[in-house]
């Protein structure tokens, strides 16, 4: 399993995150689409840390499966987890499922506008973002760690 991430060639400009249900947790927004999931933080230092960086920094993602305890680690970002009640128990059992029914998850920054513009989700993909958006980044390992 691994993410292939993307950086915006405009920062203001990106992809549309597309049609999806909301979902708010202590931790983070939840935006639920069909073959993609997306975060945006809400102020908490879990959710800041788990979000800055996971584009750009090299790290993997250690995902533990769970019915009551999911869990999502950067695994170099002492506070950088999903977890718990905080994080959204649904909403992170919903992306372990998308990380682990595919080899590759794309993961760019979409907008909540038609237009693209400002873009703020991080986006967990099946598909790739739009070409002429983006430009291709590293690849960060995700690691499946024994249920608790």
């Amino acid at each position: 399993m691994q993410l292939q991430r993307y950086f915006r060639i405009n920062r203001a400009q990106g992809e549309f995150f597309g049609d999806h249900t909301k979902s708010n947790t202590w931790d983070f927004t939840w935006y639920l689409g069909h073959d993609r999931i997306g975060i945006e933080n809400e102020p908490s230092t879990e959710a800041e840390s788990f979000i800055g960086g996971l584009l750009a920094q090299d790290d993997r993602l250690i995902i533990t499966p769970s019915a009551e305890r999911p869990r999502i680690q950067r695994e170099k970002v002492v506070y950088g987890t999903m977890r718990g009640p905080e994080g959204g128990i649904e909403e992170i059992s919903a992306l372990i499922k998308l990380l682990q029914e595919h080899e590759t998850i794309h993961a760019f920054t979409t907008s909540k506008r038609h237009d693209g513009r400002w873009p703020s989700i991080l986006t967990f993909s099946v598909k790739e973002p739009a070409t002429g958006l983006y430009t291709l980044g590293k690849i960060m390992p995700v690691v499946l760690e024994a249920r608790l």
